[in-house]
């Protein structure tokens, strides 16, 4: 996976004291249950931004035997306007390797960042180091991000590894929402800042912690505005309070 450059972030205050309730470390290695956070989706807000509650509207799709990182991909693709096939993204992140090299069970990030590449969308990788400022530093990433509009990927131990799609997050009970291309379109999760702290790794794909960012063009906000995400940028424009 490509290192990520020039995205350094203070670590919020909320989860410095989310951190100091752990009580444990917290690069230690676990895995998520299938069914951790899930909740119909009724049980989060509608779609807004402000600066302690956003929820993205990220469309699902169901994803295929394998796909859920050109499914997460395709989800948000859709969020921006843009529809693609998960069966034709993961093919485009592996026709562009020799017949030998390329994957059937799972997609790798960098292979997809080439199929993304093909469709001019820019999307950058972010490694965090498994340690409490990695993990600091990552969520304070991967909340920004949302807050300028941009839903995010992340790779979580579920199983063989699972990738899915932050659409938000709630400091009021320190959790992120989940989009899951592996649930139905009628349930999310809600999984706390603590669950990231253990099972929010790279697994078996390497010794860090990732996030998938997109790069797009401005898209409106129910109750507002919201605004690009830009590599190393930060949130720009109003925000409406939750």
């Amino acid at each position: 996976m490509a290192s990520p450059q020039g995205h350094r972030r203070d670590a919020c205050p909320v989860f410095a004291q989310i951190l100091a309730l752990l009580g444990a470390d917290t690069a230690a290695w676990a895995e998520m249950a299938p069914r951790t956070g899930v909740v119909p989706i009724g049980a989060i807000p509608a779609p807004l931004v402000s600066e302690a509650v956003v929820r993205l509207d990220v469309p699902h799709s169901q994803q295929g035997l394998n796909l859920c990182v050109p499914t997460s991909s395709a989800m948000i693709l859709r969020y921006f306007g843009k529809t693609y096939d998960p069966s034709v993204l993961k093919a485009r992140a592996e026709t562009h390797k020799p017949p030998a090299n390329r994957n059937r069970d799972f997609t790798l990030w960098r292979d997809m960042k080439v199929a993304l590449l093909t469709i001019n969308a820019y999307w950058e990788i972010r490694n965090y180091p498994r340690t409490d400022a990695g993990l600091a530093e990552g969520l304070a990433d991967i909340k920004t991000a949302p807050r300028s509009g941009n839903p995010v990927m992340i790779d979580v131990h579920l199983a063989q590894g699972h990738t899915f799609v932050i659409m938000g997050y709630n400091d009021h009970i320190n959790a992120v929402y989940v989009r899951d291309p592996d649930l139905p379109a009628s349930h999310v999760r809600i999984l706390p800042y603590t669950e990231l702290a253990s099972s929010w790794h790279n697994h078996r794909f390497g010794p860090n912690r990732s996030a998938f960012f997109p790069n797009a063009e401005p898209r409106a906000a129910r109750g507002g505005r919201a605004f690009v995400y830009r590599a190393g940028g930060r949130p720009k424009g109003p925000l409406r309070s939750a």
